[in-house]
């Protein structure tokens, strides 16, 4: 699977590092500044002062997965990619159904476009979401990475955040002419409590 994550991901033509106009600056005390007091707990929480400004993460992790809350959950593998170069985020998952019936499903957002692709045996589809809604639910989704993953791809104009009170802030992303934005509810340490969306 990792080989054919890493084929596919250098197809989709998304850069491979970042050129001389990206900020390779560690973040300090000074960036967190301009941001709502909420931010500046949860980012500090995070630990990214100090840091340098990623650029795009990679990884892979195991866990289980359901389709609903009465099917048995399935052993999975995931790999993901997020890059703020040009604004991506590739997602795989490879399931066997029943135990035996290999199925790959793939969740992107790639050149201002959301898609949610399900192949069974990688060859026949079975489920394929484009649209308004994919787009935003996509889009929604990198910015959720963010805030839960990896903050410091958000210190980036593109992204802007707005007070709400001491213990949540608002925070929306910008891509391809489309913005979205989220809720974020942090404990007095600053710990993501819960980020439903927002208008």
């Amino acid at each position: 699977m990792r080989r054919k994550f890493m084929r596919e991901l250098a197809a989709l033509g998304i850069p491979p590092r970042p050129g001389a106009d990206v900020d390779r600056t560690l973040i300090t005390e000074a960036d967190l500044q301009p941001l709502p007091d909420a931010a500046q707990r949860d980012l500090r929480f995070m630990r990214i002062v100090g840091r340098p400004r990623d650029w795009s993460f990679r990884l892979r992790f195991t866990g289980r997965f359901r389709r609903s809350r009465d099917e048995a959950w399935m052993p999975c593998e995931a790999w993901q990619y997020n890059s703020r170069l040009a604004l991506a985020r590739i997602f795989y998952i490879p399931l066997r159904f029943f135990g035996v019936v290999p199925v790959l499903g793939r969740d992107t957002w790639v050149d201002g476009r959301g898609r949610m692709l399900i192949r069974v045996l990688d060859l026949f589809t079975v489920g394929d979401g484009t649209g308004e809604a994919c787009d935003i639910g996509e889009l929604v989704t990198y910015l959720n990475d963010g805030i839960l993953i990896d903050p410091a791809m958000l210190l980036v104009p593109e992204v802007r955040w707005s007070e709400v009170d001491a213990r949540s802030f608002d925070v929306g992303l910008t891509d391809h002419g489309r913005t979205v934005k989220a809720r974020v509810f942090v404990d007095v340490r600053g710990l993501p409590a819960a980020c439903p969306a927002v208008d």
